[in-house]
């Protein structure tokens, strides 16, 4: 097995912003999210989409919420602004009682890195990376610069999703599921506050999906706040909370059936 502290890094130097404001894992704290009266507008005039409209939605930390929708329901663009990868075009949205429209953009790509671990359909691992490797990117983007740190905490996160022993493999050499679970632990690495999966098991198997959704069952479990973005029942059933998305509005939410 290769030596895990030897690999250089080709990362830019990153910019550090303190986000220790953000994000908090106990329960018993004010709501983490709240989305008031929030629309996101694309184009002008004739060309108008409204993909986001009078949204209000709250997220109390250690939550385990569902949004679902079809698709070109809104719950893409949700994610997004959830995910601080995109702003409203008006209303508020507060991440733990900070106006996240009031954060540059250095700030929000802090917030991104550090407080919030992203899980996606497909995946996003980088194919010349090993496992390892590719679970330690969002630590050198967050500025931890010692490589036997980033080493010992990649495998921490792989074990913790039980991969330790596929460390050293590129994810060619990985199935779906396996695919999934290193982007669980790229997403566990820097042990974030909110948890956001996009259609999370969009991608594999029977099998493969109950793993993965049993990892995410076991995150809010150990005290995250998970937010699942699907349009499967059976994925949304997982969540304590699901919220309905549909023509850019939220029309019912409730306990999981």
């Amino acid at each position: 097995m290769a030596d895990h502290g030897d690999d250089e890094d080709t990362l830019a130097t990153p910019v550090i912003v303190d986000t220790g404001q953000f994000g908090t894992t106990d329960r018993d704290k004010a709501p983490l999210i709240q989305m008031h009266s929030l629309w996101k507008t694309y184009g002008m005039g004739a060309s108008t989409v409204q993909a986001l409209q009078e949204v209000d939605l709250t997220i109390t930390a250690g939550e385990y919420v569902a949004i679902m929708g079809q698709s070109g329901s809104g719950k893409s663009t949700l994610m997004h602004i959830l995910g601080c990868l995109d702003v409203p075009s008006s209303g508020r949205f507060l991440l733990d009682g900070h106006n996240v429209q009031d954060l540059d953009d250095t700030e929000l790509a802090a917030i991104r890195n550090e407080r919030i671990g992203f899980v996606f359909q497909q995946f996003h691992l980088l194919t010349r990376l090993s496992a390892r490797r590719n679970v330690e990117l969002p630590l050198g983007y967050a500025g931890v610069t010692s490589k036997r740190e980033r080493s010992d905490r990649a495998m921490s996160a792989l074990d913790a999703v039980g991969l330790a022993d596929r460390a050293d493999h590129r994810p060619s050499e990985l199935s779906g599921g396996q695919q999934q679970r290193v982007a669980i632990a790229r997403a566990l690495v820097t042990e974030p506050a909110i948890i956001l999966a996009d259609e999370p098991t969009g991608n594999l198997s029977r099998e493969q999906s109950t793993e993965v959704l049993a990892l995410l069952d076991a995150l809010w479990a150990g005290g995250r706040t998970v937010i699942l973005i699907t349009h499967d029942p059976g994925v949304a059933a997982h969540a304590g909370r699901q919220v309905r998305v549909q023509d850019g509005r939220v029309i019912g939410e409730g306990a999981a059936e």
